[in-house]
């Protein structure tokens, strides 16, 4: 067994020879690679990877980690250590979600995924709040025995006494979530116990939606069964693996219902932002609140609020087909959902009569309206202190580091440059913007070089200063944004005085 840290200084235990067909298991909250120790020890066939994940076993000195980040982690470990760059996946509990992630951002990296006892939960959304609730409550205790004595049966005392507590709760309230890949066409095996319910209903409604999926149980046991009666996980993960006849022992699901496949099918990426529709509305309902000012000192008090409301509307109907760049795993998904706020708006004026100019000079208005209302400009402070910090640059590296990958085609593409050499604290280029494809594909063209003259009050509101020569919805062939601490750059175009 060979114990080694990479990438991003996670712990990663290995065996057998590289170059054989590659495993990564993946361990639940509150687990270790310890987990997955006499697997490996069986599997000699195969190349194993086990890696501790942030929080976890020896990787506990780690901070929080979303799934989406863990998916990436585990991407970086198969292009690190597997020369094929592809490789099987096999995951339990929260490590199926991982696996989903992991279908989504890089399918490309999985050859045949094994998620045990990990379905896209479709409980209530009141039965989901109480059992994040309840994952919380419970993880303080993880480390004093009876929080050991109440998960005996499926987590070893020694890795829960070493758990972040923290992370044991936020990863096991973030599997209450609605999220499935949907769209992912690498073979799939989705097993749980015979007593998860829940888990075998989700199971044999994802299966039907996935191109290559199959749902099967284990008759008489639960969760994590494989503490029960690891041999037989052990033949389970050698014979889906290797594309053989899975063992007699197991027991194919029965048919779903056709309400529980279509539920399944919205947890997917194309309707991510219906899932989330909620929560976009009262966001754009409070952005567009300071829009009334400049649109009632051009139309009146009640017009303006009349405009304001059919704009929410027509975002309404927009929202559905906002492209799909990552979800929350995208830092640039809200900015993408504000660009279609503004062009609702910009939409909304311009089906009133309004020029292209003078939609486009409200828009800016209303934009800067509300940075400067309360508490969004107290908010856009904190965000200029964090923007030029370690931390805030260490994040643009990732961001453009993704972005690179080109994994979504109306996602922004960033490289990172040097600042310095520029005067700036921090230098961005952009050589793709998502907000010119998304208005593109709208049919709002025209509305884009109006777009770009909001960067310099967001960034003034922030407390920073921009400074750029070109933009791609100008002519340019980048976006070049150069920032830095100095006295923010005022300026007033043109359409801004029409």
């Amino acid at each position: 067994m060979i114990e080694q840290r990479s990438p991003g200084d996670v712990y990663v235990e290995e065996s057998g020879t590289p170059g054989s067909p590659a495993i990564v298991f993946i361990h639940g909250a509150g687990q270790s690679s310890r987990e997955w120790r006499g697997h490996m020890d069986r599997l000699g066939g195969f190349h194993c990877l086990a890696p501790d994940l942030p929080g976890f076993g020896r990787s506990n000195h780690l901070g929080s980690a979303t799934k989406e980040r863990v998916a990436d982690l585990l991407a970086r470990l198969i292009e690190e250590r597997v020369p094929t760059k592809r490789a099987s996946v096999v995951g339990i509990s929260s490590g199926g979600l991982h696996i989903h992630a992991l279908l989504d951002r890089h399918p490309d990296r999985v050859e045949r995924a094994f998620i045990d006892g990990s379905p896209p939960f479709g409980a209530p959304r009141i039965g989901r709040a109480i059992m994040r609730l309840y994952a919380y409550v419970m993880a303080p205790f993880i480390h004093t025995r009876p929080g050991a004595a109440l998960w005996r049966s499926t987590h070893d005392p020694d890795d829960l006494r070493v758990a972040s507590r923290l992370e044991f709760g936020r990863v096991v309230g973030e599997c209450f979530g609605e999220f499935a890949a949907t769209d992912a066409t690498s073979p799939a095996l989705l097993i749980a116990g015979e007593k998860e319910g829940i888990v075998r209903s989700m199971n044999a409604a994802l299966a039907e939606v996935l191109p290559q999926g199959e749902a099967w149980y284990v008759p008489r046991l639960g969760h994590c069964w494989q503490k029960a009666d690891p041999d037989l996980h052990i033949r389970t993960v050698e014979a889906w693996v290797s594309g053989r006849e899975l063992p007699s022992e197991l027991r194919r699901e029965a048919a779903p219902s056709p309400a529980k496949v279509k539920q399944v099918r919205r947890m997917g990426s194309d309707f991510w932002y219906v899932r989330h529709k909620g929560r976009f509305m009262r966001l754009v309902r409070f952005y567009f609140r300071p829009f009334r000012k400049p649109l009632a000192e051009a139309y009146g008090e009640a017009a303006g609020k009349a405009i304001a409301r059919d704009a929410l509307g027509r975002f309404e109907v927009l929202l559905p087909d906002i492209p799909y760049i990552g979800g929350g795993g995208n830092s640039m998904t809200i900015t993408l959902v504000k660009v279609a706020a503004k062009l609702a708006m910009y939409q909304t004026l311009r089906a009133r009569g309004a020029s292209v100019e003078e939609s486009a000079r409200l828009v800016h208005l209303g934009e800067v309206a509300f940075y400067r209302s309360i508490p969004m400009r107290w908010v856009m402070r904190l965000q200029g202190r964090g923007f030029l910090s370690r931390r805030g640059r260490d994040m643009w590296k990732r961001i453009a580091a993704t972005s690179q990958e080109r994994r979504y085609p109306g996602d922004w593409v960033y490289e990172v440059v040097d600042g310095n050499a520029h005067g700036a604290g921090l230098g961005l280029d952009c050589t793709e913007c998502g907000a010119v494809k998304y208005l593109d594909r709208e049919g709002a063209t025209e509305y884009a070089p109006y777009l770009c003259w909001i960067d310099y009050p967001q960034f003034a509101a922030m407390g920073l200063r921009l400074d750029r020569t070109e933009t791609i919805a100008q002519g340019g062939q980048r976006c070049d944004f150069r920032v830095s601490r100095g006295r923010p750059v005022h300026v007033e175009p043109e359409f801004l005085h029409g």
